[in-house]
């Protein structure tokens, strides 16, 4: 993380004091953070292909969302060749955040949310930076594909973006795909569709015509929770890593990419 403290710049070119208070003797300046990162292409594996299209990068506190309402937007900015900065950002929801990918000039990609845990934040100091952090879109061509695998597999609802969906990837230490891993929200009646690397053999979902239970590692471990009502989901993967539960869930028009991380 980059530790260097942001410049203080008071209104009317206003000199900071030392103790971070104006020199009005108001309140402490608040203290804030960057996010930066890429944006790369979803795929099954995602295989890191950057997107070099300019897209719009919006980061959302999702807090209103659980009770019905919009996520807040915090910050906005502009993708350049794949890489974005969002600055001075100074809220840490406890709920952690969102990176909302939109508009890249694509007619049909989904709006594509990746998810910050808090425990990516919380503990930052003032002028703190997150970096080399990637967030994805999910372009055209893998929605009309999972769109259509979803029907083979009998879902009967509108779509990804039409119904909102959470793509969870379900990990060991944040980058080993977790082997015959499940996702569950006790009672929150959710949908599971268990993604495998082979889409000519009965879709993402489906071996030999038969459901996918559980995570294929090939896949990168993906697990999609159509219309994922706002719930704490768990991970499990028979009890060989312990996986911190996790409240979230999607809302229509757009998709959510978490990751679940055993340790």
């Amino acid at each position: 993380m980059n530790s260097t403290r942001w410049l203080c710049v008071a209104i009317l070119a206003t000199a900071c004091k030392g103790d971070e208070s104006d020199s009005s003797g108001g309140e402490p300046a608040t203290a804030t953070f960057s996010i930066s990162g890429t944006v790369v292409d979803m795929g099954v594996p995602p295989l890191g292909d950057v997107v070099t299209k300019n897209c719009t990068v919006s980061l959302l506190d999702p807090t209103k969302a659980v009770s019905g309402g919009t996520p807040t937007v915090i910050a906005v900015t502009q993708s350049v060749n794949g890489e974005y900065r969002l600055e001075g950002i100074d809220q840490k929801p406890a709920l952690g955040l969102a990176l909302l990918v939109s508009d890249c000039g694509n007619t049909g990609d989904a709006p594509t949310n990746t998810g910050l845990a808090v425990e990516s934040y919380q503990d930052l100091e003032d002028g703190a930076e997150i970096t080399n952090n990637v967030i994805y879109r999910i372009g055209a061509d893998l929605v009309s594909n999972i769109d259509e695998d979803l029907v083979k597999s009998g879902y009967t609802g509108k779509g990804i973006v039409e119904d909102g969906a959470l793509l969870a990837a379900i990990l060991i230490n944040e980058t080993k795909p977790a082997p015959n891993a499940t996702l569950s929200c006790s009672t929150c009646g959710a949908s599971y569709f268990y993604f495998d690397n082979d889409r000519p053999n009965s879709g993402y979902f489906m071996t030999d015509g038969t459901p996918n239970t559980v995570t294929n590692p090939f896949a990168a471990s993906l697990v999609l929770v159509p219309a994922a009502p706002i719930y704490q989901y768990s991970a499990d993967d028979g009890g060989e890593h312990t996986f911190e539960p996790r409240t979230l869930g999607s809302q229509q028009g757009s998709v959510l990419v978490a990751k679940f991380t055993g340790t």
